[in-house]
Parts: C-alpha cells; structure tokens; sequence
C-alpha cells in the first residue's frame, strides 16, 4: 500500500510562528499587536519578497507599516544577533539527536551591496570588489554544516570592517563549540589562506581544508613559488611554509601542501593538465578524494543562492533591519530542510529518501503566504478613494 504524507500550509506557517516566537518576543500591553502576529507579519514580508511599506496594503487587517516600524526599532544590533542564532539552531538538538560522527562545516561571507551613507557609523560599512554598481556592503559569515544531505545555517555572524579574519572564526566556531558539535573537517574560501588563520586553526587542532593562493613576487619566468610546484601530470604532497610581514613583524605558518592534478575534459592550448593546490595541516587525508570532498563545499554558495527567494526588501540605513531580514531568510531556509526531513521523508537503511519532490523551496514560500491570507483578509482588489466629476465641479 503507497504511504502518503502531506503537511498543509496552516501547519507550516504554525511551526514557524511557534519557532520565531520563542526567540523574537515583544514587550506591548496592545492586544491587537502580540508577538505571534508580529513574527507572522515578518515571515510574511521575507516569503514575499516585500517590504514593510508594500506587505501591509496586500491585507485588510494585522499591522501596519507604522506599527511595524515602531516594534523593530526596539531592537538593536548587539541583540538581535544572538536571538537569530538561537533561531537558526533551534533544529539542531533533534536533527542531529543520533549524531554519531563528526560534521563537515563550511564557513563563507556573503556581502550584500550597499549604497549611501553608513547609518550608525562607519564600522558598519565593508570593502571589496565592485558588484551591483558599488564597493561597499553589510557582510555577514555564517558557519554551515554538511550533513547526510542536510545542509543546516548554524550561525551568523555581522562583520565589521576592523574585524579580523581570526575573530569572525572564533566567534562562529564559538556558535558550534556551545552546541556540542564536533568538527571532522572544516571547509574554508581561499580568502582564508592567510598566516594569521592557518596558525590559529592548528594552534586549535581543528582539521581544515583550504585553497591555496599564489601571492608575492614572481621571477623571472614570471611564476610564483606556487606556481612552480604545478609540474607533472601525477598529484602529490609537499611541506610548504608560507611568510607574512605585518607592522615590520615577521611571521610563518608550515603546513601540507596538496597538488591535485585533473586531466582536462576538453582540448586546449594550454597545459592538458589541471592543478588544484591545497592546504592542509598534515598528510593524513587520501589526495586522490581531495577534489571531490571539497566540492562538498559549493553546496553552500548554491543554496545560499535560495536566500534572495526570501529576503525582505528595504532601502533603510539600518545594519540592526538589514540582519534581521538575512537572519530570518537563513531561518526559513532551515525550516524548509527540517520539514524535508522530518515530514516529508521515508526512514529506511543508510539515507532517508524523500517521498516527495514537490516541497521545493518557492512551493514552502507559496504556502505560508497562503496561510496568511485568511489570517490578516488578503485583499483580492485595489479600491481607490477620488472625487467624482460632478462634486468638484460643484465645489468650483
């Protein structure tokens, strides 16, 4: 007999009031505006794509704009933040209820353009290259875990432009060492590939893999110290110390460097061969699935991409309103993998397979809009308030 399961968008919309409530609490004696249609309100603007001005005029009833407004600002940045990351990992303790391995985590920086002034200081602001017409951006890390296909937002964390490297991984490496999780391997972006990290993670003993970077001087032949180890057509493993000078100081990490070499797929006048560089703290790990673990990694940029299907749109100045919404999409994102898992899915040996295909993420966004619409009386027209002919004629 086919077993069917279904969760409708009542329920959806339930789990996630009942999740945001516990984290994001408002303190108003108004009995028309509570928590729960608060949270609701937020969830609604992220799944449809809107803002705090359009999503109200979509329904006769729950909370205006103004209303809005004024309960958000009640929260600042240094607290918001903390309340998102208890959010995010509201999943992890029954998700991973019968953990008994180590997890893969990943961590990347995810910079949303920004154009103007800096609303409270210039900290707020980052740099980097030109995209969407400007240098300037609200970035945020987030650490991400790698799991039997799960794919689970951890933490996040607001990056200010004086913060180091260094910091941002204590402080999202922090997130997971409270959760009790164990890292088996940590997957970091080559902007990572510096001295100052490499020390700090194996000062910490924490197994990371990482592309190498060639930077410096190049000689003669007009190859860096990298690329001259890009010979051959067989991978290998090599010592490699790498040296950084910083306010007049000198400093070195040694560690392992792997050169996979790939066979182009395709004729060129180049090189036939491929190299992919490395950095690992030891030799342990099996070079020839090097490449293909840390694919692993793209995972995230690719479903990150499903963050913009839920961010709420704004043209505020506020870092504090900005998080919010990053925060609450990352949120609906691990909602979304919850329910694929837990309700939507057929135990058996090895992996769960997945009874359905039709949950995809825009259907999960559909349905909570659904629900919302018998809750604040979605209005199905535009009505339009003007004087008529006749009475202004009259008036003149």
């Amino acid at each position: 007999m086919k077993r069917v399961k279904k969760i409708s968008d009542t329920e959806i919309l339930e789990l996630v009031t009942l999740v945001l409530s516990r984290y994001i609490c408002l303190r108003t004696i108004s009995s028309h505006i509570t928590t729960r249609s608060f949270v609701q309100t937020l969830a609604g603007i992220a799944v449809a794509q809107s803002s705090i001005d359009a999503f109200p005029r979509k329904f006769a009833a729950g909370l205006s704009a103004r209303q809005l407004r004024y309960h958000v600002a009640k929260f600042d940045l240094a607290a918001i933040e903390p309340l998102l990351n208890q959010a995010l990992q509201h999943y992890v303790p029954e998700t991973f209820r019968h953990l008994k391995s180590a997890l893969k985590l990943a961590i990347d920086f995810h910079d949303h353009p920004y154009h103007g002034e800096p609303g409270n200081d210039a900290t707020e602001i980052c740099r980097g290259k030109a995209k969407s017409g400007t240098t300037h951006f609200h970035t945020y890390a987030t650490v991400y875990c790698i799991k039997q296909g799960k794919r689970y937002t951890l933490a996040l964390k607001f990056v200010r432009n004086y913060m180091s490297l260094v910091e941002v991984l204590q402080a999202l490496l922090a997130e997971v060492h409270m959760l009790g999780l164990p890292i088996k391997q940590l997957f970091l972006d080559r902007e990572f590939f510096t001295v100052e990290v490499i020390t700090f993670l194996q000062h910490h003993a924490i197994p990371f893999i990482m592309p190498a970077v060639a930077r410096g001087r190049k000689g003669a032949d007009g190859k860096s110290r990298l690329e001259r180890l890009c010979t051959g057509n067989r991978s290998y493993i090599t010592d490699y110390t790498l040296t950084s000078v910083k306010n007049g100081l000198k400093q070195t990490a040694t560690f392992k460097l792997y050169i996979v070499v790939k066979r182009r797929k395709r004729k060129s006048k180049q090189s036939p061969y491929e190299y992919f560089i490395y950095c690992l703290p030891d030799d342990q790990f099996p070079i020839e699935r090097l490449y293909r673990e840390y694919r692993l990694r793209f995972g995230i940029e690719s479903s990150y991409k499903k963050k913009n299907e839920s961010l709420c749109r704004t043209s505020s100045r506020s870092a504090m309103l900005r998080l919010l919404y990053t925060g609450l999409s990352l949120f609906l994102i691990n909602t979304w993998i919850f329910l694929q898992w837990e309700f939507l899915s057929q135990k058996r040996r090895g992996r769960r397979r997945l009874l359905t295909r039709e949950c995809i993420y825009e259907r999960f966004c559909e349905l909570i809009f659904n629900a919302l619409k018998l809750i604040f009386k979605f209005r199905p027209q535009i009505v339009c308030s003007a004087e008529s002919p006749s009475s202004s004629a009259a008036i003149t």
